[in-house]
């Protein structure tokens, strides 16, 4: 659950910033760690602009299926803009080998709240802020592609 940021750089001139959080899953760090090298997994998810705030609070819920091994997780806070590019105001990426395996029962609303200060993408970037995340992960049993095939052909049966 992407909550909500605070203290975000100011880029607009005439006004505060239109924030939005872009949520990615991503394959294996790179040996860099460079933000340019990561390798996005499937479609990214966004959180809506927040319009002329500093401290926006999305409180937006995004699931994934992870290998939380494997894979980790990067948020890019943007400033939405109309007619320019939007403007980066930072990055964080979150390894999911931190999670802790939840039951069944749990709920992201109880889970702790993550406060995870933004970085740069590039030396040249200015950036300020923190990033505020709840995570939950239920581990799934592991299922050979052919038992899940299978499946699918007898639901698909008429």
């Amino acid at each position: 659950k992407v909550r909500s940021a605070s203290s975000l750089l100011k880029k607009d001139i005439f006004g505060l910033s239109d924030p939005y959080c872009k949520v990615s899953l991503c394959s294996e760090l790179s040996s860099s760690g460079n933000a340019d090298e990561d390798t996005v997994i499937g479609i990214p998810a966004e959180t809506r602009a927040i319009k002329k705030t500093l401290n926006p609070i999305w409180n937006e819920v995004f699931q994934f299926r992870v290998n939380p091994t494997r894979q980790y997780l990067l948020f890019e806070v943007f400033d939405y803009n109309k007619v320019t590019q939007d403007d980066f105001l930072g990055l964080y990426r979150y390894n999911l080998y931190q999670l802790p395996v939840n039951n069944s029962d749990s709920d992201v609303e109880t889970a702790p709240l993550h406060e995870m200060v933004l970085k740069q993408r590039s030396r040249r970037s200015r950036v300020r802020g923190t990033l505020f995340c709840q995570f939950a992960y239920e581990a799934v049993e592991n299922r050979d592609a052919e038992s899940v095939l299978s499946e699918r052909l007898i639901d698909d049966d008429p």
